[in-house]
């Protein structure tokens, strides 16, 4: 579906004369990824507004997708199959924000980021079959990533220690878990 979209946008900007068309095979690509990254934020946004958790999702949103996008990770070998898996994870943080009493964030949180911190650390990044690293971006990423993450993990802290906040420190706390998951997964798959 999202393949046959993309198509149709490139072959509209080549008849525009926009895109050239021995370029066609790179845009389509690009349009597929912008397409299905758009379909993957609406259907979370949606979720959010459903379960009364649009502010606590943009912050995960915030802090998932910039270390996600520089760390890498797990990738499913269909858009349909990355939307299922970011749905289950979404589904997993929301149902932690309903049921897990406020007075464990601390405890979960500070284990949890300690934890996948390391992984990350270590692991990160992890190439995609699509898109193969050299050294030279794996070093250059790799520093990028542990600047992010050292910032990252800094400004959750802070929130889990702050009572009033914590709620919001857990949501960035999952994120970074989710990342830390997603690279060790990623990584496994990767040997």
């Amino acid at each position: 579906m999202l393949e046959g979209m993309a198509r149709g946008v490139t072959k509209f900007m080549i008849r525009q004369n926009v895109v050239k068309e021995e370029e066609q095979e790179m845009y389509d690509y690009c349009f597929e990824l912008m397409l299905s990254t758009i379909m993957n934020l609406v259907v979370i946004l949606v979720l959010s507004v459903l379960t009364h958790t649009f502010v606590k999702t943009l912050i995960f949103i915030a802090f998932f997708v910039p270390i996600r996008s520089i760390a890498g990770g797990f990738h499913a070998s269909t858009h349909f199959r990355c939307l299922m898996t970011l749905v289950m994870v979404y589904t997993i943080f929301v149902l932690s924000i309903y049921f897990m009493p406020q007075t464990l964030y601390l405890g979960v949180g500070m284990t949890l980021l300690l934890l996948v911190s390391i992984a990350i650390w270590i692991l990160a990044p992890v190439e995609s079959s699509n898109k193969p690293l050299s050294e030279k971006e794996k070093i250059y990423l790799a520093k990028k990533c542990k600047v992010y993450l050292i910032v990252f993990a800094a400004i959750a802290v802070f929130f889990l220690w702050n009572q009033p906040l914590c709620e919001y420190g857990w949501c960035m706390t999952y994120a970074i878990g989710a990342v830390g998951f997603s690279v060790i997964y990623g990584k496994q798959r990767e040997v």
